[in-house]
Formats: C-alpha cells, structure tokens, sequence
C-alpha cells in the first residue's frame, strides 16, 4: 500500500468527463490532455484502442488505468478522472468504469512508466478511496482526498 503522498504521481484531476464507450471517454480525456500539455490527440488514441482489444485496462470495482506511450512527450503525465456516467471497459468482475486514471509516458520511459501505473494500481485499488472520489463534491475535493495526509493515506 502507498503510504506517502511523494508516491502520488498525479498532474491533472478532472470530473464529469463524458462518454460511454471506451473510446468516447478516451477521445475526451485526449481532448482534455491536448488543452494541457502539447500531444496529437489521434495518434495516442489509436495506440489506446489497440492496446484495450487485447486486454481491458480495467482492475476492478469500477476503476481503469489506460496507459500509452506519447512521441514527443517530454514526461510522463497522468490525469485522474471520474466519469458523468459509468462505461463498459469489459472488466473481468463485470463492473462498469467511472474512475479512470489515464497515464502518458513518453516513448523512451522505459519501466519508469511501469512504476508509476503499479503505484497507481495499489492506490486505486483501495474501494474507501475509490467511494471517496466517487462522492467528491469537485476536483478539489478529489484533490484533498488523495493528498491529505491526514485522512485515509494515514490509516493505511
């Protein structure tokens, strides 16, 4: 379990992303990433969808963590985001998708990239935190949920 913000390697949390597909809820988080850091939105989404035919990006109780390697990205950048409504990712315990934790790494990352989804995954795959994010009034509230060293990072 993360038990130190420094592990959080969060850049941008956004809420009411819409879409219910897979690719809907990718085009507008690319779109969102495109008005933040300098990405073509096509060419990750393309690497995005292929990558989610051969496996979901989906770990469960209502939570994926896409990640993509970006030409020309200079670092890696991950956006939180909660969904308007849920998405089917085809998740393997059935559940749709409404938090999504959408990593770009740059291309030469290496494992580095590998490190930060992992950590990811271990601070997503907490169901309180999750709830938590889901019942957020806004960014900012998402925002001191997950680095508040006071609240439930704390107690794990």
């Amino acid at each position: 379990m993360i038990n130190n913000t420094s592990d959080i390697e969060i850049d941008f949390i956004v809420t009411d992303i819409k879409g219910q597909s897979k690719k809907a809820v990718f085009e507008n988080l690319l779109a969102f990433a495109s008005q933040k850091i300098s990405i073509p939105k096509d060419t990750p989404l393309d690497r995005l969808l292929e990558k989610e035919e051969f496996e979901s990006s989906a770990i469960g109780h209502g939570v994926a963590i896409p990640h993509v390697r970006v030409d020309n990205l200079n670092h890696p950048v991950t956006i939180l985001a909660r969904l308007e409504r849920s998405a089917d990712f085809k998740a393997d315990d059935g559940n749709k998708v409404d938090i999504v934790c959408l990593v770009l790494s740059p291309r030469e990352a290496g494992a580095f990239r590998l490190i930060r989804v992992s950590r990811l995954q271990r601070l997503l795959a907490d169901t309180s935190l999750c709830n938590a994010i889901r019942n957020a009034k806004d960014e900012d509230a998402i925002h001191n949920i997950i680095f508040n060293p006071e609240g439930w990072l704390m107690a794990a």
